[in-house]
């Protein structure tokens, strides 16, 4: 990347722990142990 540009990402809610899956959960914990295990 060049200097001074900056990349905008873009990531679900539910990754970000808000509970709006269909049974009221979220993704957070499962994620987190995928990032923790290095995937």
């Amino acid at each position: 990347m060049k200097k001074g540009l900056r990349m905008k990402i873009v990531v679900s809610a539910c990754l970000l722990g808000e509970n709006c899956k269909y049974n009221g959960g979220n993704l957070f914990e499962k994620i987190a142990k995928i990032i923790e295990k290095g995937r």
